[in-house]
């Protein structure tokens, strides 16, 4: 398990992602209270659904190592609602908080994570094209259980 780069890639992904629902979309300063306002991840239910969904995929990709084909659609899929999310929360950030707010540097946690993910599924389509290709030059033997 811990033998393919891929391995990595999706345990950086599934830790970021775990982290983010505790990091703060964003903040502002209230000058007339004196506090600092944060908004988290998970005060907002449709973000911290995005990210369970896609962790959860991501975790269940990392320990599918011997099905390459499920680990590879497990990352496109959490690739894909990660890039969703990211466009969710460009859109919510320019157009419902707006000036007074700033935006916080998690807010790019998800760009890395699809990043990582994708590498992961370009890691994991080469290692079963190498398995194909192994599998019809005929370096692995069949079992007697496949034999009728």
């Amino acid at each position: 398990m811990l033998k393919k780069i891929q391995t990595l890639y999706l345990s950086i992904a599934a830790v970021l992602l775990g982290a983010m629902p505790f990091f703060s979309i964003c903040h502002a300063y209230d000058a007339a209270s004196g506090a600092d306002i944060r908004i988290r991840f998970y005060e907002h239910p449709v973000f911290l659904l995005f990210i369970v969904i896609a962790f959860v995929l991501t975790v269940i990709a990392l320990f599918s190592f011997r099905k390459r084909i499920l680990q590879i659609r497990m990352c496109a899929t959490a690739a894909f609602i990660l890039a969703a999310l990211q466009i969710w929360i460009i859109i919510a950030f320019f157009v419902q908080l707006g000036g007074s707010y700033l935006i916080s540097a998690a807010t790019i946690i998800p760009i890395p994570c699809i990043i990582l993910l994708l590498l992961s599924v370009k890691k994991s389509g080469r290692d079963e094209v190498q398995y194909a290709k192994d599998l019809l030059a005929g370096k692995y033997k069949e079992s007697s259980a496949d034999k009728h």
